[in-house]
C-alpha cells in the first residue's frame, strides 16, 4: 500500500513513508520500536544458538572496538590537512550515533527522551483525537 506524504511523493510502503514524512497519521511510535527490540531480544535469548543469543554483545563490543581504535587514531595520528573536515565529520557520527546508540541500548534513554515518548503516547491515543 503505497501512501502519498505532505510533500506529494507517493512512498512504497507505511513504514518508509513514516521515516519520510513522521508527522503522518498512524506513524509508529517510538515506545514500540523499543518494545519490538525487547521482544526480538527475549526471542534470541531463547534460542538454543549461543551466536544468536550473544550477537547484541558481538556487535556492541566491535562497534566499542572500532571507535576505541578511530579515537586513538585521530587523537595520536598526524591527519593530512586536506582531511581533517572529514576526519571531524566521522568522528561526530561515532560519537553521536555510534556510541549514544551502544548506551542507549543497554543502559536506556534520558528522562527527556521519555517524556518525548510520553507527550508522542498521549498526542497518538485515541483520547487526544
Amino acid at each position: 500500500a503505497s501512501r502519498i506524504c505532505l510533500s506529494g511523493s507517493k512512498l512504497p510502503s507505511a513504514w518508509l513513508g513514516h521515516l519520510l514524512c513522521p508527522g503522518m497519521p498512524g506513524a509508529p511510535v517510538p515506545a514500540l520500536y523499543q518494545a519490538n527490540a525487547r521482544a526480538m531480544q527475549t526471542a534470541a535469548l531463547n534460542k538454543k544458538d549461543k551466536f544468536a543469543k550473544r550477537f547484541v554483545y558481538y556487535l556492541a563490543a566491535f562497534w566499542s572496538v572500532v571507535a576505541t581504535v578511530y579515537l586513538m587514531c585521530i587523537t595520536f595520528v598526524q591527519i593530512p590537512e586536506a582531511s581533517v573536515r572529514f576526519a571531524d565529520t566521522i568522528l561526530g557520527f561515532v560519537l553521536g550515533t555510534v556510541i549514544a546508540s551502544i548506551i542507549g541500548f543497554f543502559f536506556g534513554s534520558s528522562a527527556v527522551t521519555n517524556e518525548q515518548h510520553e507527550q508522542m503516547n498521549a498526542r497518538d491515543s485515541p483520547a487526544f483525537k
